[in-house]
């Protein structure tokens, strides 16, 4: 931070989560804890540039940088 302008690096992860469905005879014996699937799908940096206006920190700048490749429709 330098006065009224600041600088913000912030590091993300998306994670798919999926419960597993109860088995209808129940968990097997010693089972504990959650149950299912935690899988990251996607990830990435924010890098945003903020000014301070009339005593309130505004976005001045905002960027996502993706750390994975993104497919989009009809590109």
């Amino acid at each position: 931070m330098d006065g009224d302008h600041a600088h913000l690096n912030a590091q993300f992860i998306v994670f798919r989560v999926q419960a597993a469905a109860r088995p209808a005879e129940g968990w097997p014996a010693g089972v504990s804890g959650a149950q299912g699937t935690v899988q990251p799908i996607e990830s990435g940096y924010y890098d945003t540039d903020l000014r301070r206006v009339d005593g309130e920190w505004k976005i001045a700048r905002h960027s996502v940088l993706m750390d994975m490749p993104i497919a989009l429709p009809g590109a």
